[in-house]
């Protein structure tokens, strides 16, 4: 991060590196071992008291580490972004940035991906314990096999109330599709649409011990056979921080 903090202008610098490495040797899975290198920045200008424009630009190669068979899926990705900051007040604050996308592939059988990327994020706190979240976003994902790459869009909605001091409690909505985008005239791209509900208790027995009973409704449709489903989970898990 460069610029200080009183400054107008603020530039970020961002990098990571994901490896997705399986254990299997057949060869279903081997084709699906991969590295992702992603470098970027990020510019922001105060243009008001509460109000930062924001230039976002996300450089990523995707290399696949086995393609024996197939025509490799390695590609470059390009996305600028350009949008706003605000915190309007004290219980109010988002963000909002959109625009353009593009995934290049290094093999000529695989058409080149332009497209809106979006990344959207709204918070809000009515009261000092209770907060409300929206957010949404479109991106492109790697496929676990079928089709070139997975278009995708999520949409979620949360509130957290904290009822006492030690529990609290959520409630969650979100609303994930996922095109996968397949270079085949005769053959209809694979459409999913995965909805969750999800609800928990948290009780916070010790700073550093967080107990949490919860359920989960998933909900999957598809135009594929037998890749739809419904899944209800209850569960307890313990947090344990240091």
């Amino acid at each position: 991060m460069y610029g200080a903090v009183t400054s107008d202008g603020m530039l970020t610098f961002k990098a990571n590196r994901q490896t997705l490495d399986y254990d299997r040797d057949e060869q279903a899975y081997l084709i699906r071992d991969r590295v992702k290198n992603r470098v970027g920045a990020e510019f922001g200008y105060r243009i008001g008291s509460a109000t930062t424009a924001v230039l976002d630009v996300t450089q990523t190669y995707v290399r696949y580490d086995n393609q024996e068979g197939i025509d490799t899926r390695d590609s470059d990705e390009t996305r600028v972004l350009l949008g706003l900051k605000w915190e309007t007040t004290a219980a109010t604050t988002g963000f909002a940035k959109v625009g353009y996308k593009e995934k290049d592939f290094k093999a000529d059988s695989r058409s080149t991906f332009y497209g809106t990327d979006w990344e959207v994020g709204v918070e809000w706190q009515p009261l000092t314990y209770s907060t409300f979240r929206f957010s949404t976003n479109a991106d492109t994902r790697e496929t676990n096999g079928e089709g070139n790459f997975i278009r995708g869009r999520d949409y979620t909605a949360s509130w957290k109330h904290e009822w006492l001091q030690r529990l609290s409690s959520s409630l969650r909505v979100s609303r994930e599709t996922n095109e996968y985008f397949i270079d085949n005239d005769a053959i209809d791209n694979r459409d999913d649409t995965l909805m969750r509900y999800v609800a928990s208790l948290n009780y916070e027995a010790r700073r550093y011990l967080t107990f949490t009973f919860f359920y989960e409704l998933a909900d999957r449709d598809s135009n594929r056979e037998l890749i739809g489903y419904d899944r209800n989970v209850v569960g307890i898990s313990a947090e344990v921080t240091l």
